[in-house]
């Protein structure tokens, strides 16, 4: 904390550097037993750090004109932001915080290329519900549609292939086919200029990713609520769902696993792992 002071007083506000120096210390005394058994090494801190600041840093938060995206000023800048499609309940986060009902905690920007992303955090209560542990919901990835959940004797289908598998595989053609169209680039400008198309789409294929793994979570947890479901079991998958023709290879399952188990805590329920 010294140190970030008498390098940095002055520059940064001091709320980002005790936000930082509170995240050093605590991510080191989580690991402090693994560091003295040179079990882990010190953690690694590149340039491209997200940037943390309190909530209370933010002031001026309105929705702007056009009803859709919301502004704010950040240590006397004016940022809007816009939650783009499908991200309802991101909007009415943001529509609980400007009307006061959900405080906005300890948050971050990620400066990614010219884009500039808010991650914001806010503490949500348990969802009260009428769940029976005893009632499991086994989820399996499958090959006709991304996912398969059986609560009891009833079996749901979420997603569709034509609706995943068919998109990614378009994103990838037309990378195939730019780079195709680029051929061998024997400048470092040309090479500069392929990369920059091709990272673009690949960017695009990462948000769709992680868009249909947001509802694909979402709808998984509403229909276990909806049937009593306390316990989520994530089963291998089942016989003949491992083929060539499987989803699976197309999935980041632990990235799927991690929202799922995000929104099944805020919930109330279980997650098992098979």
């Amino acid at each position: 904390s010294r140190m970030m002071s008498g390098h940095f007083k002055g520059e940064i506000p001091t709320h980002i550097l005790s936000c930082l120096n509170k995240r050093v210390v605590s991510f080191f005394n989580t690991y402090k037993a693994d560091y003295l058994f040179g079990k882990k090494s010190l953690q690694n801190y590149k340039e491209d750090l997200a940037i943390p600041f309190k909530g209370t840093d933010i002031s001026y938060l309105r929705k702007c004109e056009d009803g859709i995206s919301y502004g704010f000023k950040l240590f006397g800048i004016w940022f809007k932001t816009s939650l783009g499609r499908g991200f309802v309940y991101k909007r009415d986060l943001l529509e609980e915080w400007l009307n006061g009902v959900r405080p906005l905690k300890t948050s971050m920007l990620e400066i990614d290329g010219n884009k500039i992303y808010l991650i914001a955090t806010f503490e949500i209560e348990h969802e009260i519900s009428a769940l029976n542990p005893s009632v499991i919901a086994e989820l399996y990835l499958g090959s006709e549609y991304p996912v398969l959940l059986h609560i009891g004797n009833k079996n749901f289908t979420i997603g569709t292939n034509e609706g995943f598998l068919h998109r990614r595989l378009a994103i990838r053609a037309a990378i195939d086919r730019k780079l195709a169209a680029f051929g061998h680039c024997s400048s470092n400008k040309e090479k500069l200029k392929r990369n920059k198309v091709v990272e673009r789409l690949r960017e695009k294929d990462r948000a769709f990713v992680n868009t249909k793994q947001h509802q694909y979570s979402r709808d998984i947890i509403d229909i276990c609520i909806k049937h009593g479901a306390g316990t989520i079991l994530l089963c291998k998958s089942q016989n003949g769902m491992d083929d060539g023709n499987s989803l699976l290879k197309y999935w980041s399952y632990y990235s799927l696993k991690e929202k799922i188990k995000y929104k099944s805590t805020v919930s109330g329920i279980v997650l098992i792992e098979e």
